[in-house]
């Protein structure tokens, strides 16, 4: 196998993370980011409903971007702790 075949193999496997995988080290990160928000963003003003959703949405946006970045082997360590961690749903019924 050439060394240019080796990396194409690479970068497929690392497009082949499953879709609840992924969503599910979103999720993580995205709570560990909502748990790093800071006194100024609850003060900004903002009725608290409307900033807690917005800082949701934000935090899942700024992860979706991390997770997209991450090597094989980092989201490997990462979906070992989603899955270790209470804090993260897989978003799907028992029942499927």
């Amino acid at each position: 196998m050439t060394t240019a075949t080796a990396e194409k193999t690479e970068q497929a496997n690392t497009n082949e993370h499953s879709e609840q995988d992924t969503e599910k080290v979103i999720t993580f990160v995205a709570n560990d980011l909502l748990k790093n928000a800071t006194v100024v963003d609850l003060l900004s003003g903002v009725p608290v409903n409307t900033l807690i959703q917005l800082l949701q949405n934000q935090s899942i946006s700024r992860a979706k971007q991390a997770v997209d970045g991450l090597s094989d082997e980092e989201f490997k360590n990462l979906l070992e702790s989603a899955n270790n961690s209470p804090e993260v749903t897989s978003g799907t019924s028992d029942a499927e």
